[in-house]
């Protein structure tokens, strides 16, 4: 199971947080898989402040195999992107299937710098020292630069304490923080009253945890800058 494999199950691909945009006549499902879902949400959350993409350069820190980073330089030709995974096998698979992207297993002990974007998609559940991982977001970016944050928790506190170690430890500025796991959950009862039946009951079992604890569970998007 990949860091993906909840959003697959909840089928959120069309339907919010984000909306999905025609680009060229690539295609999602044949080029990203399950991570067209990773692509499109960096892409919603980073154009803002896109000004010369082509000077800069992106780290995505728990890049499942590597497709919604490769998908973003394809379109916006980053002068560079640098993809992490801590999982062996998922770091060969990126090996494998994107020759021109560097990737590398341990984004805390990279001495990589200097990111004008950092994309942390899930990224929290893969490293125990939470404290480290937050450093390092500070020391990997550079003047200016953009952290994207999406995380799923069940404890609302915990996540909120780490946006304030960001700010107040670290002196990442704050632009934008949103609860996303209500807009999540309205997708997929969408998803199911227009599907068939025999495709809402490979879901029902996902759904209805999400329903019976959707007060503690919580899928949030933060975004700061140096």
């Amino acid at each position: 199971m990949n860091q993906y494999s909840y959003l697959e199950n909840l089928n959120v691909f069309n339907n919010f947080p984000v909306d999905f945009e025609d680009w060229g006549a690539k295609d999602y499902d044949e080029m990203c898989g399950v991570e067209k879902y990773a692509y499109q949400t960096y892409r919603y959350f980073i154009k803002p402040y896109l000004k010369n993409p082509t000077q800069n350069t992106v780290m995505d820190i728990n890049c499942g195999k590597g497709y919604g980073l490769a998908c973003l330089k394809g379109e916006y030709g980053f002068k560079k992107v640098i993809g992490y995974n801590s999982d062996q096998n998922m770091l060969k698979a990126c090996k494998d299937r994107h020759s021109g992207i560097p990737f590398y297993k341990d984004f805390i002990l990279s001495k990589q710098k200097d990111a004008d974007f950092i994309l942390s998609f899930e990224a929290f559940n893969q490293y125990d020292n939470k404290s480290a991982l937050l450093l390092r977001f500070s020391q990997a970016l550079s003047n200016d630069g953009i952290l994207v944050i999406v995380q799923s928790t069940s404890n609302e506190f915990e996540y909120k304490n780490y946006e304030s170690v960001l700010e107040k430890v670290h002196g990442l500025k704050k632009l934008y923080t949103n609860d996303i796991s209500d807009r999540v959950l309205n997708a997929t009862k969408h998803y199911e009253r227009h599907n068939d039946g025999s495709k809402s009951i490979a879901y029902a079992s996902t759904i209805s945890k999400l329903q019976r604890n959707s007060d503690d569970f919580k899928i949030f998007v933060s975004i700061f800058r140096k």
